[in-house]
């Protein structure tokens, strides 16, 4: 059984039929067979001698009935823009220029005459099939895209200006028809952004030129492109909720502000510190690793020192010999054996007591005993259970941002292939129609590695 050829395919092979050996008539071609099949009125304009005729008889190649067509007076030719009653009411128009390119000019003189009498394409419409077409038009929708883009002009052609002209709530309904029409034509059941390209040679008359029209429907066209940026919002809402988690549970701030692993959980390691000694009046003092003679009144040689005694008028510091007795000969000397400016240095582990002596104002420094540095373990069964709660949160994270991101490239696919196709619209700006949703797949990107960073410190 022969397989049924869809409709796109058809009107494709009948527009390359119908342009068969003309030079830059495809768009004015493809135009008047699109709004002769709508039912829609065109009107081409331009000098004399340019082909306008030709393009109407090569648009009745398309149709089984062409005197039909013909009797309905969709498409007209004129030199001259027309007064202004009978110009608004074509719907389509456009200006047929002659050749530019002077290499397809040569060419076009050079070859022998072409002989104009076309046969009809193979794939010619009949009157039932055009029927049939016309009322599936009817059930093909507008997307909001879409929508949001005959609002965005609606607004701007407000006629107060010239450059805004009045279009009437009519005109519009009449280019949303054409607009479904395109859209049926290429094979779809929603208008997309692409068919809006339609809409420039609805609109421009003597005041908006047709290039016009075109920078203010582009401009409507890219301001609606679809865009994720709602979905991706929500997960960067969710990263920033895992990292304030991931913060709270595993972070707390240390002594100059910075965020620094709990101790609680991972474990530390407890550093050294001046090892302090009881001395026999319950003074705090701190060992000298090497005692030495020193100059203090009369010569002594002190084991301990301390920062403060308590039990003399002075409140200084003391010395203690190696019995953890304070250091005194006798009671006339006793307040001469005291420190003063006492303080401890610590150097990656080790320590020094440096003092001034109360007699000879004389300034000492002796290493004195530390602590050793000590591993002290977390709680590991508490850092498991959340490390594994945070797994769970960043693999739930990671999935979603998976599937938008497959969901994006989807999209992008499916709109390239579809906006490539389109037959009756200009596919170079495809690329700028589609450049919000790459950008929103950079943005996704972005938060996906930003959130491998959080988890990368704890896992």
């Amino acid at each position: 059984m022969e397989k049924k050829i869809s409709v796109q395919k058809r009107i494709k092979n009948i527009i390359s039929h119908i342009t068969k050996g003309l030079k830059e008539r495809d768009e004015a071609l493809a135009l008047a067979l699109l709004s002769t099949i709508s039912g829609e009125t065109l009107l081409i304009l331009g000098p004399h001698g340019i082909g306008k005729s030709l393009v109407k008889q090569r648009v009745n190649c398309a149709f089984q009935n062409a005197q039909k067509i013909t009797r309905k007076k969709l498409i007209s030719t004129s030199n001259e823009i027309p007064e202004s009653e009978e110009f608004d009411s074509f719907l389509l128009r456009m200006n047929l220029k002659p050749i530019q390119d002077e290499k397809t000019f040569l060419k076009l003189i050079s070859d022998k005459k072409a002989n104009d009498e076309l046969t009809k394409a193979e794939e010619a419409v009949s009157d039932e099939e055009l029927g049939e077409w016309q009322k599936s038009i009817n059930d093909v929708k507008i997307t909001s895209e879409v929508q949001d883009v005959i609002l965005y002009l609606r607004r701007k052609m407000t006629g107060k200006t010239k450059k805004s002209p009045y279009i009437s709530d009519d005109r519009w309904a009449r280019i949303a028809w054409l607009l479904k029409s395109a859209a049926f034509l290429n094979g779809r059941k929603t208008v997309d952004l692409m068919d809006c390209q339609l809409i420039p040679f609805c609109i421009w008359n003597n005041s908006l030129s047709l290039e016009d029209s075109r920078k203010i429907v582009h401009e409507a066209i890219f301001l609606n492109a679809h865009k994720f940026d709602k979905s991706i919002s929500h997960i960067e809402d969710l990263i920033q909720d895992y990292s304030n988690f991931i913060e709270k549970s595993f972070f707390i701030d240390s002594e100059n502000g910075e965020k620094i692993k709990s101790p609680e959980l991972f474990g530390y390691t407890r550093a050294a510190k001046p090892f302090p000694f009881e001395m026999t009046d319950g003074t705090t003092a701190y060992r000298i690793l090497k005692p030495q003679e020193i100059r203090s009144y009369d010569y002594i040689t002190p084991y301990y020192v301390s920062e403060s005694f308590k039990g003399y008028d002075d409140g200084e510091g003391a010395y203690f010999d190696e019995f953890k007795e304070r250091v005194e000969k006798n009671d006339t000397y006793r307040d001469k054996y005291f420190v003063t400016n006492f303080r401890i240095i610590e150097d990656e582990g080790n320590g020094r007591a440096v003092w001034t002596d109360g007699d000879c104002k004389k300034e000492y420094s002796f290493d004195i005993k530390m602590t050793p540095e000590e591993y002290v373990s977390g709680d590991t069964e508490k850092l498991v259970s959340l490390r594994s709660e945070a797994e769970n949160k960043y693999k739930n994270l990671l999935e979603t941002i998976r599937n938008e991101g497959e969901k994006i490239q989807k999209f992008i696919n499916s709109k390239e292939r579809q906006y490539k196709s389109n037959l009756f619209a200009d596919t170079s700006i495809c690329e700028k129609i589609l450049a919000p949703s790459n950008r929103s797949k950079e943005r996704l990107a972005q938060a996906a590695k930003k959130l491998s960073e959080i988890a990368g410190e704890t896992f």
